[in-house]
């Protein structure tokens, strides 16, 4: 009878080492498991970057990062984010979620509350580059841009799919973007050989952008002949005379609303619709398209909800919604 107490305590004994091993191995396992993406380094250059998988802890300063994050249904291990006014992701502003750490703006950090929300992972875009190097000692940083060479659909399926390799959700992206493909083919055909001029208005004076600015899916993916021939390559593109709009005489113009998401008191119809522009046919035929959603396009755009909602903003300009 000894010999088989003896012999039960030793195979109990046996048994709880053994799950309590596995279920060591099992966490190291968790803690372990890691995912190769491409990012972008403080130089601007791309990187592959080992992160972490399933973070549960994320900290957000860039809206196209948390618009794909929402999008991909992760949103709810977001703990730390940048200030934000969009209405689709401002359960996430700090402002109104208490349970959200402010973590400072998607221009400037706040370094003390990063430190002390003890994120797994940070995301941030093109306005807090050079910050990057900062930013990684406290968490690894993932920095994703819309490229206006690639453009604004190609980065923001790439950065889709990068995102989405974290989180094991690859399968979904092309799901989300499904839609657009189509949506974008029919304002191709709705713009073919038409001419516009991009702008921003800031203050109370007005910029012009290229190709290469905020407004790049209208000239590039969306096929406007974009008049505006300005040599900066910034996203805000150049601040030109409103003679210059006369000059150029397109048959739309485009205007993205700068004050409206910096909260400048400047009413963008009275800046743009002055004795000088109304002398334009875009005025004339009732064809200046004020985007209606401006911070989306100011600060979320590579977003995958963002790209839809930019989308909305051309077809209702356009009266293509109908």
């Amino acid at each position: 009878m000894k010999l088989v107490k003896y012999l039960s305590i030793g195979l109990a004994a046996t048994l709880a080492a053994s799950l309590i091993s596995c279920k060591e191995e099992s966490a190291d396992s968790s803690k372990k498991e890691t995912v190769t993406i491409s990012s972008l380094n403080q130089e601007k250059q791309a990187i592959e970057l080992e992160v972490k998988k399933n973070p549960e802890r994320i900290a957000i300063l860039d809206m196209a990062c948390l618009d794909i994050i929402d999008a991909l249904g992760e949103g709810d291990k977001v703990v730390a984010c940048a200030t934000t006014t969009i209405t689709y992701l401002e359960h996430y502003s700090p402002n109104n979620n208490k349970n959200i750490a402010n973590i400072g703006t998607v221009k400037k950090a706040d370094m003390e509350a990063l430190y002390a929300a003890e994120p797994d992972i940070i995301f941030i875009g093109g306005r807090l580059s050079a910050s990057y190097n900062e930013l990684s000692k406290v968490a690894t940083t993932v920095y994703l841009a819309t490229s206006s060479t690639t453009g604004v659909v190609a980065s923001t399926k790439h950065n889709a799919e990068e995102i989405s390799k974290i989180f094991d959700k690859e399968d979904k992206v092309a799901s989300l973007m499904a839609s657009y493909s189509a949506r974008i083919d029919t304002i191709n055909e709705f713009s073919k050989d038409v001419s516009c001029l991009n702008t921003l208005v800031s203050g109370s004076s007005i910029n012009v952008l290229n190709n290469n600015g905020n407004l790049s899916l209208i000239g590039v993916e969306c096929g406007f002949n974009n008049l505006g021939n300005v040599s900066s390559d910034a996203t805000q593109g150049d601040a030109v005379s409103f003679e210059y709009l006369v000059k150029q005489d397109p048959e739309y113009i485009f205007v993205l609303d700068r004050n409206s998401v910096t909260g400048d008191t400047n009413i963008a119809k009275d800046v743009v619709e002055n004795e000088v522009v109304k002398q334009t046919n875009a005025y004339k035929n009732n064809k200046i398209i004020y985007l209606e959603h401006s911070n989306v396009w100011y600060t979320a755009s590579g977003g995958i909800t963002a790209l839809g909602v930019m989308l909305d903003d051309l077809e209702l300009g356009l009266g293509l919604n109908k």
